[in-house]
């Protein structure tokens, strides 16, 4: 194929995805599922030219992976720790914690008694399909208040850290590893403790460096660091959520002594984040718009078909947002929409999806659950924000 041909196609997606962030602000549908549609169209119209591309499955794994990191990034520094922040933080951590260990659990029930298969088995694709997709959440919530974006950005970003962390810990699990319990304990304090200090280093660095190219370099370090961390089973994705904190409160963190003495100047430190912040929101875009387009031109609709996917599938998202409600109501005492719609499954789904080791597979009821459990989570998320788009009209309707 002409490699002028693959520059259109790939900056048409880009183009595309733009106008689809511009829909999804608008109108609410979810830029994702539009994505997702792009690939599954764009795959059509190559076979009817009889074109047969069939790319990687690494592919979807490494955008994937480098989308999640930047992702977390860009919800989470956006995340001021202050008096008033800090009760919606504790709040979505529970809330995110809870939901997690019910679904998990609920879900792996579900699946190990409907198909026959070993609660092991089942578990490892009930944690994916537990787990709150903050890659659909932060760029969905932009126009709630500022209450309620910070509790689901929270949520959905302690969903994927705590989702990651339950499902390495269930791979250790299975694998019968002596000592389970120690190193589940020795490998959390450790990735706590590594992700303070070298979140503090970099945060240094970053606002110290005087040359022209450093933010680039600096997220390089985090993506090694990540991936460095995954071959020893540490879960650092709570590295990138303590750095984007850090990034965002270090001048709250350090006393004015301290601040002088290490010649920090809050207006170059200001310049820093600011572009620091653009950087992230940008590449996030450009990852997460190759991430679903590939994942739709991958996907595979025969295995909706089946009777036991359906089924399963809308059991398993009834038992979700009935678990979601009862959360909710305990966790919050305020109005609970759109917060008890927000609960879609997606990237992270997805990528935890593809690692479950094969010798756990359910064949093909695997893929068609989850596929059906992000399209419907999704849809409702689309509902549920243009219901509360539509009352907070009616109100002001009602207002003049």
């Amino acid at each position: 194929m002409n490699y002028y041909l693959i520059i259109i196609v790939f900056s048409v997606f880009v183009i595309l995805s733009y106008i689809y962030n511009i829909i999804a602000y608008h109108h609410k549908i979810p830029s994702v599922l539009l994505l997702m549609a792009t690939g599954i169209i764009t795959k059509i119209v190559l076979q009817f030219f009889g074109v047969n591309i069939t790319p990687s499955q690494n592919y979807l794994n490494i955008f994937g992976t480098v989308g999640l990191i930047l992702i977390v990034l860009e919800g989470s520094i956006d995340l001021s720790l202050d008096k008033n922040s800090m009760p919606v933080i504790i709040r979505s951590l529970i809330t995110a914690f809870v939901m997690l260990c019910c679904s998990s659990f609920l879900i792996a029930y579900i699946i190990s008694h409907s198909l026959n298969v070993s609660f092991i088995s089942a578990f490892l694709y009930a944690i994916p399909l537990s787990v709150i997709s903050s890659a659909i959440v932060i760029p969905g919530v932009l126009n709630l208040d500022k209450d309620k974006k910070e509790f689901m950005v929270c949520e959905s970003i302690f969903s994927d850290i705590l989702g990651i962390m339950l499902f390495n810990f269930a791979i250790m699990f299975s694998a019968n590893e002596s000592n389970f319990a120690l190193k589940v304990f020795l490998d959390s304090l450790g990735t706590v403790i590594i992700s303070f200090i070298i979140s503090f280093l970099l945060v240094f660095a970053l606002i110290k460096i005087k040359s022209t190219v450093k933010l680039f370099p600096i997220i390089a370090v985090l993506i090694l660091a990540y991936a460095l961390g995954k071959f020893i089973h540490l879960s650092t994705l709570l590295l990138i959520f303590v750095f984007g904190l850090t990034l965002r409160n270090v001048l709250n963190f350090m006393k004015p002594e301290w601040i002088e003495k290490l010649n920090i100047s809050a207006e170059s430190y200001n310049k820093i984040f600011s572009e620091f912040k653009l950087l992230i929101h940008e590449s996030s875009f450009i990852v997460r718009t190759f991430f679903f387009i590939i994942f739709g031109y991958m996907l595979i609709f025969k295995n909706l078909l089946s009777i036991d996917v359906l089924t399963i599938g809308f059991i398993i998202i009834l038992l979700t947002f009935v678990l979601r409600y009862v959360n909710l109501k305990i966790v919050s005492e305020k109005n609970l929409f759109p917060e008890i719609m927000i609960a879609p499954r997606g990237l992270i789904t997805i990528l935890l999806y593809y690692s479950i080791p094969p010798e756990f597979s359910i064949g093909s009821y695997g893929e068609g659950i989850v596929l059906l459990v992000v399209i419907t989570t999704s849809l409702l998320m689309m509902f549920g924000l243009l219901f509360a788009k539509n009352k907070k009209i009616e109100v002001m309707e009602n207002t003049y």
